[in-house]
């Protein structure tokens, strides 16, 4: 459970972008301390590049993290010619089954090659963020929240599918009622959100499709227009949400 007693690191992690709050007792939201950084998927991506405009060979480790960019990065260091390796963790990153890594041309290992540019995968750039804070004296909050979009552990067939299974399980367990969509701590299948909770052991995580609904619902407007039926839409830079709710049920969603 997060203390909203205590200030809070909220962080949503987007395709493109990540958006950072700052919340503190006592101050407004309106004012709070905010941060729009670019994405770990595109941090990582460029650090990629940058080898491969070397000409060095590169080395993934760390966690498990969202794709994208950084997928699309490999995949061009490898056109060119040249060598990447992964740990099994960062492997996961390109996709759930490690044979399919490997016939990208991935090498999956424990060590880096004494050559190699180590590039560290991760959703939750903990040391980043602190740096950055500390710049303008904000002392780093013990309480962290941290939303991504996780598509659930998938090794042989489409993980889109797999999520959507995985949210059709969850709310029919919960008579489709809004609250049911989320799971603290998250489900074991959701590797994604399994890889920030090993790194932020205390942190509340969730997916962003939720976590949008509900924050839409903290608006007193929205809150009384979904008492007779409202339809809410999430439009991400790669991904595109959208709910139908009356009252705290679930009517519909597509994504």
């Amino acid at each position: 459970m997060i203390d909203l007693t205590t200030p809070l690191l909220a962080i949503d992690v987007g395709r493109g972008t990540q958006d950072i709050l700052v919340y503190e007792p006592g101050r407004s939201i309106e004012n709070s301390i905010k941060l729009v950084l670019p994405s770990p998927t595109v941090v990582t991506a460029d650090r990629i590049r940058r080898a491969t405009r070397a000409g060095r060979p590169i080395f993934l480790e760390g966690f498990l993290m969202g794709g994208g960019a950084n997928t699309g990065a490999v995949r061009q260091h490898l056109a060119a010619g040249l060598p990447v390796y992964a740990t099994p963790d960062a492997a996961g990153t390109l996709h759930d089954d490690p044979e399919r890594v490997r016939s990208m041309g991935v090498a999956i290992e424990t060590n880096p090659p004494e050559d190699a540019v180590v590039v560290h995968t991760t959703d939750y750039m903990e040391s980043e963020l602190r740096a950055a804070l500390s710049l303008f004296g904000i002392a780093y909050p013990e309480n962290v929240a941290v939303a991504v979009q996780d598509h659930g552990y998938s090794p042989h067939r489409s993980n889109r599918i797999h999520r959507f299974e995985l949210v059709r399980e969850r709310l029919d367990a919960g008579d489709w009622d809004l609250l049911s969509f989320v799971s603290d701590p998250p489900l074991a299948a959701m590797t994604r959100m399994q890889a920030v909770r090993r790194q932020a052991p205390g942190a509340l995580v969730t997916d962003t499709g939720p976590v949008a609904l509900i924050g839409a619902l903290c608006d007193p407007e929205v809150r009384r227009m979904a008492d007779k039926g409202v339809i809410l839409v999430n439009a991400g830079n790669g991904h595109t949400l959208c709910f139908a709710l009356k009252g705290r049920e679930i009517y519909g969603i597509f994504e």
